[in-house]
């Protein structure tokens, strides 16, 4: 069990960086409730990208001084630009946290992405998609790579590829992820272990992997006097939604799932 969390602000949304940079640390120290064996945050500009991780809590993780130069780098001045946060608390199940290729947020190719939960198939999926040489050992890393592989395919939209992924693995994943370059973050779930909110001026959007976490940081930071009503929804089971960084509009989607008949018959195929 990893706790997830991500923070979006949209261009010219004109929050002050004080209270963005608290939402984002106070969501990173209630995330770590789901795991304290190591600590990550991926912060997405129009322009540059950032990845800090290390195998310690969340709550020592934003006491460091590279987490404090970040922010300040980020949050120094109006936020007029859009900013994509995204992070994990993980608790380590396979792959050892001490080596930082198995923590998030990890990228494969256009794919940014942190994960909650275990995919039991991850060694089978590596081989049958031929992902190539896995930098560690962790299962999060092949569902990246998965991901990155149907999104690579033109035959494929963001939907269909979402779809694709969730449709081999087996075990449970929550995960969210940024498209690089689609303007897009993908939320997935195949247990419902992921919330949501976004407000009514559609200018901010933030998740986490429990609903109470949400409405602490909501009641902590008197977030309604900031970002006006606002509404927190729950992706329910086999649910994805990609939202657009633009204007936080969300495309649902619905993950079917494959039988193991199927699996290995359209696996065969995917690899001829």
């Amino acid at each position: 069990m990893c706790g997830i969390f991500g923070v979006f602000s949209a261009k010219d949304s004109g929050y002050p960086p004080k209270l963005m940079r608290k939402l984002t640390t106070n969501l990173f120290i209630l995330s770590e409730s789901r795991g304290k064996d190591a600590a990550g945050i991926a912060v997405i500009t129009t322009q540059e990208l950032f990845i800090y991780k290390e195998p310690v809590c969340a709550s020592v993780l934003v006491k460091k001084i590279k987490y404090k130069e970040l922010m300040n780098r980020v949050f120094g001045g109006f936020t007029a630009k859009p900013i994509a946060i995204l992070g994990q608390a993980r608790l380590a199940t396979n792959g050892q946290q001490q080596d930082n290729n198995n923590n998030c947020p990890l990228v494969s190719g256009v794919v940014i992405g942190v994960h909650n939960g275990i995919v039991v198939n991850d060694t089978e999926l590596n081989d049958m998609f031929k992902l190539g040489t896995r930098r560690g050992s962790a299962d999060s890393e092949t569902l990246f790579n998965l991901l990155e592989f149907f999104i690579s395919k033109p035959e494929f939209s963001l939907a269909s590829a979402v779809q694709s992924t969730f449709r081999y693995i087996e075990g449970s994943a929550s995960l969210a992820a940024f498209i690089a370059q689609r303007n897009r973050v993908l939320l997935a779930t195949n247990k419902g272990s992921i919330y949501y909110c976004t407000n009514i001026k559609r200018d901010i959007f933030f998740f986490a992997s429990e609903l109470i976490m949400l409405q602490e940081i909501i009641k902590k930071l008197k977030l309604v006097k900031f970002i006006g009503q606002y509404c927190i929804s729950q992706l329910q089971p086999n649910q994805a939604v990609l939202i657009n960084t633009l204007n936080f509009s969300e495309e649902r989607v619905t993950l079917n799932l494959l039988s193991d008949s199927d699996i290995h018959r359209e696996g065969v195929a995917k690899t001829q």
